[in-house]
């Protein structure tokens, strides 16, 4: 699906929840993991990737950076 939105030139960005369900000590590999499985496929149209727990969205700071981005907010 990525591959097409870069293929019509659109951008995106990525969310990744259930954060809260990966091991404190994983989460930082999850990051990294991601960021190179973007750069590995060639993805081109990736704004900003977010990693949520809608469970639980106090837990990590993407969610209200999240929110701020999508509303418009500078909070």
């Amino acid at each position: 699906m990525m591959k097409l939105l870069d293929a019509i030139g659109l951008h995106y960005d990525i969310v990744a929840n259930k954060f809260d369900q990966v091991d404190e000590e994983d989460q930082e590999k999850f990051r990294n993991q991601i960021k190179t499985e973007i750069s590995t496929t060639g993805l081109k149209g990736v704004d900003h990737v977010f990693l949520v727990s809608a469970k639980n969205p106090k837990m990590f700071p993407d969610w209200l950076t999240m929110v701020d981005y999508l509303t418009g907010s500078t909070n």
